[in-house]
């Protein structure tokens, strides 16, 4: 994806990808540059392509050994799922249809949640990580779209169109398609884009998501428990036209951008820090952390940013280095 402006092409990539952590390569980053798929240290070092096509990597929960990634098929926006070694070796189908460029892991490994496109609209299924399947589990005239696994792979949240109209909902389903429920109130309406895309806090207790409050996009938190809507960021305390976007959630800590940059909010004390002034300009841009640092990218080489020291340790993450004026930022699963 390009976005262009006079005398400057600035180049997202489209990362997607988790730690791996205790395996030969340490911790390991995957990630998309220009629709080829790369890994590096986490400091950035040895940079190795995988893959001459591709999109939307990421490491597979639990399997040391692969990873996973979309592969875009030729004239055309319908993508396959693939799966290949960890050195980018035996690349073979995972699925065998074409589906959103959204997919979601389920925690022990075993699932992957994607939305298929189905009479015309988009609907949730889960597929097992040898392939097996498809298994539908959701079935409505209105799209369902970017699924999220609960933490114990017990449940998946979803975003879906119905009733129809600018009013999407967030859903909560069980894995087997059993007890399916709307979380969001009809009248509420909810930013259905990838930017907007659900996180399950660790404990399961609550999800975040992207809604619409005073004519912004805003942090929003669901308490399942009790249902109760609770707004976390606002114009106040993050000024600008666009709002806030790409919450990711980390232990204690919720991880978003806004229009003046990337912010890291205490969720016991309600304390935000500012982490710097990068800014969300595209999709696919939530950020991810790990116990030491916040992964995202800047522009077009991929950073990260330590959440101890602010924006004082930098590293570049090859290949190739780009102007970092748009600040384009891009999401890493931990």
């Amino acid at each position: 994806m390009q976005h262009t402006t006079p005398g400057l092409t600035i180049v997202l990539l489209i990362i997607n990808a988790i730690l791996m952590v205790g395996c030969s390569t340490s911790k390991t980053l995957i990630y998309e540059h220009k629709q080829t798929i790369w890994k590096a240290y986490a400091n950035g070092k040895d940079a190795t392509q995988l893959a001459s096509l591709g999109e939307n990597p990421s490491w597979i929960p639990g399997n040391k050994t692969h990873f996973a990634y979309l592969e875009p098929k030729s004239n055309s926006n319908k993508k396959r799922l693939w799966k290949a070694d960890e050195d980018g070796k035996n690349p073979s189908p995972l699925t065998g249809f074409d589906l959103h460029s959204d997919y979601s892991w389920s925690p022990d490994g075993k699932w992957i949640a994607v939305s298929k496109f189905v009479n015309n609209n988009y609907e949730i299924f889960k597929v097992a990580v040898d392939g097996a399947g498809p298994i539908q589990l959701t079935k409505n005239t209105f799209s369902d779209q970017f699924p999220a696994w609960s933490p114990d792979a017990e449940k998946l949240a979803f975003i879906s169109g119905r009733p129809g109209g600018i009013n999407y909902g967030v859903f909560l389903i069980n894995a087997d398609g059993s007890g399916e429920k709307r979380l969001t109130p009809v009248s509420f309406q909810i930013h259905g884009y990838e930017d907007g895309r659900l996180a399950w806090s660790w404990d399961a207790k609550h999800i975040v998501f992207v809604g619409r409050w005073g004519g912004r996009e805003e942090i929003g938190t669901i308490e399942l428990s009790t249902g109760k809507i609770t707004q976390i960021t606002t114009k106040k305390t993050n000024p600008g036209l666009t709002g806030c976007y790409d919450p990711n959630w980390y232990d204690k800590y919720l991880f978003y951008f806004c229009a003046d940059g990337l912010y890291r909010r205490d969720m016991n004390t309600g304390t935000a820090a500012k982490l710097g002034d990068f800014f969300p300009m595209f999709e696919h841009s939530r950020p991810s952390a790990n116990a030491s640092h916040v992964y995202f990218s800047y522009s077009s080489p991929p950073r990260m940013v330590s959440i101890q020291h602010y924006v004082k340790e930098q590293a570049d993450l090859g290949p190739g280095k780009s102007p970092s004026i748009w600040g384009a930022t891009l999401p890493l699963i931990p």
